[in-house]
C-alpha cells in the first residue's frame, strides 16, 4: 500500500481548523427532533476507521482522541461546550456529548476535526450541561466505574457498585444483597425549588423490594423529598414533598419488564404539576401542589433509599440526572431518540481532507441576449446554489466558512482577479452564493464569462470592495441578509439608521419590511443632485391600496424629491420647490400594487435656476412605463438634505417591504442599462449559467510541503 502524506503550515494568517488535517460532517434526522431546542447536548456515537489512531490505520493524533474537537457547521466555531465520553484508539469509536445551540427540527449539521497533532490535552467542558443540569453521571467506562459529574459539582462516591456495559458506553451495576449504590451527598438540597427533572436509563435483574429506588433524596425525619422508584410489579413509583405531597404509586400506563433498558423521565413544575415518562411516552400525570420544599439536610443517592437503607435497586443504571428545570415533551422525546438510537438520529458523512492543495474553478456565464446593449463598469449579481460551493464539512470545495475563497477571476487561466466586486450572501450549508462583480465589459453581441475560483485554505478574509460601485453609484443599500437587517451603504459614503424596519425576505437575499410608521435614516447627504443627472432604483413590493406612500425621498421639511407611491396606486417621481408646490413630476401608468416585486428606476435632472434641461423618466420591470411630464418652474436647492428610506421627512411612510435600494448622480442611467439591470436582477438563473468545475494547484508560495 502506498502511503503519501501532506502537511501544509500556512505563512499567512490561518483559520481556526487549519491544522486539523481531516474533518466529517454529521447531520441530523429531523424527523427525530419534534421542535427546536436550544443548548441541547446531543449525543455523538460512531465507530468508524478513519477515528482510530494514525497507528492503527485511521487519521486521529492523539491516543486519548483530544484531537477530536466539534464545530458548528453554520459559524465555523469551535463547539467549546462538548464532553468526550468514551474513545477507542483501535476500533474509532467516539462518544461525545455536543451541546447545540439550537437543535432545530429541520436540520442542525455539527462537523467533527481532527488530525492535529499539537492537541494533547481533553477540551471537555462542564459547560455542556449548562443548560438547567445540576447533575450528569454517565457511569462509564464499562471497566471502571466511574460516577464522576458532568457538571463539575455533585460528584459521586461509589459503594461498591460495578462496571459493565451500559446503554451508552458503560453502566453502573447495582447488587441490592450486596447493599451496593452511589451517594451523591447533599449538594441538591438548595438548588431545587420550582422545578425537578430527574432521569436515567435502566435495566434491572429484578424487582426485590415494594418500590425499588433509581434516584431519591430524603432525610431520616421526612420519607421522600424526591423519589424516582419502580414498584415490584414494574410500575413507576413517583414522590415529591412539595407544599403538598405529589406523588404516584404504580398507576401508571407502563409496565416494565427485567432484562430490558428503558429510559425513565420524572418532572415537576408548579405550573404543570407532575410528569412521568418511559421511553418519552406519559405514563401519568399528576396536579401540581407548591414548591418542593426542604427542611432539613437531605442525601440524594443512586440506587439506594437514603431512608431506609435497606431499599435498593437490583440491575443496572445508566445515564442519571438531575436538572432543575422541568422539561418539555419534545425534549424528552428528542433525548429518548437520541440515545435510543443514534444510528438513527444522526448520519456521519463522507470524510474530507483539509490539507489539500488543489482549488477549484467554474465558468459564470452571463448570456449576451439578456443585454440589449453592451454595458461597462456593470455590477453584475451572480447568484448561484450548488453543492460545490458548501464548505468542506458540508461536502463542497470552499474552505472558508464565511466563503471569502470564492473569488472572481476575468479569465479561465486565473492570473486577472476582479477586485471590484461584493460578497453579499454565503451559506455553506446549502452551497448559495450572492455576489455582486463589477464587469468592465458587459457585451451584447457575445457571452461574457468569469471565473469564480475558491478551495484555497490561504484566504481568511472578505475581499469585497467599495470598487464595485466606482461607476457613478452614490449609495447601495441591499438590506441584506433577511434575518438580521443590515442598512450599511456598500459605497461606504452613507450608512443608514433604522427606525424600526424588520429584516424580510427580498427579491435579492434579504429585505427590509415596513409597517407605515418604520422608516431607514441616512446621514446628511450633501449636493449631490443639484444642477446633474440622477437615477434612483429599487425593489418594492406592496399591496396596500389608495394610499399616498414614499419608498424614498430627499427633502427638506418645505420641499425635495420623492418616489411616490400615490392614492391611484402608480408610482411616480416629484420634485418640490421651497414652497413646497411640485415643480416637475411624472407618474408611471402602471400600478404597482399587487403584492409582488417590482423594479422602479427613476432618473431625473434638476435646474435650480430654471426649467430649461429638466426631465424625469420612469421604468417599471426593466421597461419605459411613464404618462406626460409636469415641468412647470425651477426646483428646489436640495444641499443638506438627507436621503431617507420609506418616508418622506415625517409623512408618507411606506408599508410594504423594499430592497436593493441605490443613487447613482452625474448619470442618468439609459433605457437599456435598466433593462440589463431587470434581467439580471429578476431572474439571475436565465440571465447567466454556471459550467462545470476544474481543480488546479493552489498558490504554493503558501505552502510547504513535506513527503515522506
Amino acid at each position: 500500500m502506498r502511503r503519501f502524506a501532506l502537511i501544509a503550515f500556512l505563512l499567512s494568517t490561518s483559520q481556526a481548523w487549519a491544522a486539523f488535517s481531516y474533518s466529517s460532517p454529521v447531520s441530523i434526522n429531523a424527523a427525530q427532533v419534534p421542535s427546536t431546542q436550544t443548548d441541547f447536548p446531543v449525543l455523538v456515537s460512531f465507530t468508524d476507521a478513519r477515528f482510530k489512531t494514525v497507528g492503527n490505520g485511521g487519521h486521529v493524533q492523539n491516543s486519548s482522541g483530544f484531537d477530536i474537537r466539534p464545530y458548528d457547521a453554520s459559524t465555523g466555531a469551535a463547539i467549546t461546550g462538548y464532553e468526550l465520553e468514551r474513545y477507542n484508539a483501535s476500533t474509532g469509536e467516539v462518544v461525545m456529548w455536543v451541546k447545540v445551540p439550537s437543535l432545530s427540527s429541520s436540520t442542525t449539521p455539527i462537523y467533527l476535526l481532527y488530525g492535529d497533532s499539537g492537541i494533547t490535552t481533553d477540551g471537555s467542558s462542564s459547560t455542556t450541561w449548562s443548560n438547567g443540569f445540576l447533575g450528569v453521571y454517565h457511569m462509564k467506562d464499562g471497566t471502571t466505574l466511574d460516577v464522576t459529574s458532568g457538571t463539575g459539582t455533585n460528584n459521586g462516591t461509589n459503594h461498591s457498585a460495578t462496571a459493565t456495559a451500559g446503554q451508552i458506553d458503560g453502566a453502573g451495576s447495582f447488587v441490592s444483597a450486596s447493599s451496593q449504590y452511589v451517594g451523591l451527598g447533599t449538594g441538591y438540597n438548595s438548588s431545587l425549588s420550582t422545578a425537578i427533572t430527574m432521569s436515567a436509563w435502566v435495566k434491572a435483574t429484578s424487582f426485590p423490594s415494594a418500590t425499588n429506588p433509581v434516584i431519591e433524596g430524603n432525610d431520616l425525619s421526612i420519607a421522600e423529598y424526591w423519589a424516582l422508584r419502580v414498584t415490584s410489579g414494574g410500575k413507576i413509583a413517583a414522590f415529591l414533598h412539595c407544599t403538598g405531597d405529589v406523588s404516584y404509586n404504580g398507576t401508571g400506563a407502563t409496565t416494565l419488564s427485567t432484562a430490558t433498558w428503558y429510559y425513565l423521565t420524572l418532572t415537576y413544575s408548579t405550573s404543570a404539576g407532575m410528569v412521568g415518562y418511559v421511553n418519552a411516552s406519559v405514563d401519568k400525570t399528576v396536579a401540581a401542589n407548591g414548591n418542593i420544599t426542604v427542611t432539613n439536610a437531605a442525601e440524594t443517592d443512586i440506587g439506594r433509599s437514603p431512608n431506609p437503607t435497606s431499599i435498593l435497586w437490583n440491575g443496572l443504571i445508566d445515564e442519571a440526572r438531575i436538572a432543575n428545570t422541568a422539561r418539555s415533551a419534545n425534549w424528552i422525546t428528542t433525548e429518548y431518540n437520541n440515545q435510543n438510537a443514534p444510528g438513527t438520529f444522526e448520519t456521519l458523512g463522507t470524510e474530507i481532507s483539509i490539507g489539500s492543495a488543489t482549488v477549484y474553478y467554474s465558468p459564470v456565464t452571463f448570456l449576451h441576449a439578456k443585454v440589449p446593449s453592451t454595458q461597462t463598469d456593470f455590477p453584475t449579481l451572480v447568484s448561484v446554489t450548488d453543492t460545490r460551493f458548501k464548505s468542506l464539512s458540508f461536502g463542497g470545495h470552499v474552505t472558508n466558512v464565511s466563503g471569502f475563497d470564492i473569488r472572481p477571476y476575468s479569465d479561465s487561466g486565473l492570473s486577472t482577479a476582479i477586485t471590484g466586486y461584493e460578497l453579499e450572501r454565503y451559506n455553506p450549508g446549502t452551497g448559495e452564493v450572492v455576489m455582486w462583480v463589477k464587469i468592465g465589459t458587459l457585451s451584447s453581441s457575445s457571452d461574457t464569462p468569469i471565473y469564480l475560483r475558491y478551495g484555497d485554505v490561504s484566504i481568511t478574509t472578505d475581499g469585497s470592495s467599495t470598487t464595485t460601485w466606482s461607476n457613478s453609484f452614490r449609495s447601495v443599500y441591499h438590506l441584506k441578509d433577511g434575518t438580521t437587517l443590515s442598512v450599511t451603504d456598500s459605497v461606504g459614503s452613507f450608512n443608514g439608521t433604522n427606525s424600526g424596519a424588520t429584516a424580510a425576505d427580498g427579491q435579492i437575499d434579504g429585505g427590509a419590511a415596513f409597517n407605515g410608521a418604520s422608516s431607514i435614516d441616512t446621514a446628511t447627504n450633501g449636493t449631490y443632485c443639484n444642477n446633474s443627472d440622477t437615477t434612483i432604483s429599487c425593489w418594492l413590493k406592496t399591496s396596500t391600496t389608495g394610499t399616498n406612500m414614499v419608498p424614498i425621498s430627499k427633502g427638506s421639511s418645505a420641499g425635495g424629491w420623492y418616489l411616490l407611491k400615490n392614492t391611484g396606486n402608480t408610482i411616480g417621481m416629484q420634485i418640490k420647490d421651497s414652497g413646497g408646490t411640485v415643480r416637475l413630476s411624472r407618474d408611471s401608468v402602471a400600478t404597482v400594487t399587487d403584492g409582488s416585486w417590482h423594479y422602479v428606476v427613476a432618473t431625473f435632472h434638476i435646474n435650480t435656476s430654471g426649467t430649461g434641461g429638466q426631465d424625469v423618466q420612469m421604468y417599471i420591470d426593466g421597461a419605459s412605463n411613464q404618462g406626460s411630464l409636469t415641468n412647470s418652474a425651477a426646483t428646489q436647492d436640495l444641499t443638506g438634505a438627507n436621503f431617507l428610506i420609506a418616508r418622506r421627512t415625517s409623512d408618507l411612510l411606506w408599508t410594504g417591504s423594499l430592497d436593493e435600494v441605490r443613487i447613482a448622480t452625474g448619470v442618468a442611467r439609459s433605457a437599456d442599462w435598466v433593462a440589463t439591470e431587470y434581467n439580471n436582477q429578476g431572474a439571475p438563473g436565465t440571465f447567466e449559467t454556471l459550467g462545470g468545475e476544474s481543480s488546479t494547484a493552489a498558490n504554493k508560495n503558501n505552502w510547504f510541503y513535506f513527503f515522506p
